[in-house]
């Protein structure tokens, strides 16, 4: 899994320029990444209930992957913008959810596609920030009008 983390890392750092928003085909060469390191068993999959099955499993590598860099952002910030951070990240959370998730008929539907890209977009902010923290009021400022 470190290695998944580290290739991960590497590839949204290196395909995606500073203070920009990522495109698709960078949400799909991160995806691939994920198959062929930790969910080879998903390349190629053709029926709905695996497809379905597969996008769940990414979406918890990239949750993962999140919330690691998450709190190694963490070790480098003040106890001020620690706070500032977590209010960002709180708000963010939320307008995901609102963005990728509803409610119908006591069912939640989650759209994988959307929360996918939402937790890239979020990584990537969160590790410019943690390879820029002396852009920090810059990058949170963006961060938080993505949002």
């Amino acid at each position: 899994m470190k290695i998944v983390f580290k290739s991960l890392l590497i590839v949204l750092v290196m395909s995606s320029s500073l203070y920009s928003s990522i495109r698709d085909n960078e949400v799909r060469k991160v995806e691939n990444i994920i198959l062929k390191k930790d969910i080879p068993n998903c390349i190629g999959v053709s029926t709905f209930y695996d497809k379905v099955y597969c996008a769940g499993k990414v979406y918890a590598v990239l949750d993962d992957v999140l919330n690691y860099e998450y709190k190694s952002v963490k070790k480098k910030l003040s106890k001020n913008q620690k706070n500032r951070l977590k209010k960002v990240q709180t708000a963010w959370i939320r307008a995901r959810d609102d963005k990728c998730a509803s409610v119908n008929n006591s069912r939640i539907l989650l759209d994988l596609t959307c929360a996918k890209r939402e937790t890239l977009e979020s990584l990537i902010y969160l590790r410019n920030i943690n390879n820029n923290t002396k852009d920090f009021e810059r990058l949170l400022m963006e961060y938080k009008k993505r949002r």
